[in-house]
């Protein structure tokens, strides 16, 4: 009986720490994430073409590719980030919305705060790219 019981509690212990473990790795870089600014970028500065910008921060890492033409964004592609996280649809209702207003500044999504910040702050950084070429 207590060899059961001490295994019972090495096992219910290890579920313990990996629970910790993954609450502290699924957590890593939510604040910095939350507290991101997007700073709207002037789209009558930018020429056309397609440009690529990325926001690196572990599980909220993207990099999406933003088509200009005529001073409008036309398209956005996300074309990766930091984990499969099963969050398309988010990301295309986010880039469907700048590409509706013409703002890289829209509203986030209630409850995807942190992943439509990042999202936002990688198109920001294509525009921000296509200014400097």
């Amino acid at each position: 009986m207590r060899k059961g019981l001490k295994i019972t509690l090495i096992v219910i212990g290890g579920i313990i720490v990996l629970t910790g473990v993954f609450a502290i790795v699924g957590t890593a870089g939510l604040a910095e994430a939350l507290a991101l600014e997007i700073q709207p970028a002037d789209l009558g500065e930018i020429e056309d073409g397609t440009y690529t910008g990325s926001y690196e921060n572990g599980r909220w890492s993207n990099e999406v590719q933003v088509t200009v033409m005529n001073h409008r964004v036309t398209d956005i592609h996300h074309i990766g980030s930091g984990s499969p996280d099963g969050r398309e649809e988010l990301r295309q209702a986010v880039a469907d919305a700048v590409i509706a207003q013409q703002c890289n500044d829209v509203d986030t999504v209630s409850g995807a705060t942190a992943t439509t910040k990042s999202f936002l702050k990688a198109v920001e950084d294509a525009l921000n790219k296509a200014r400097r070429e």
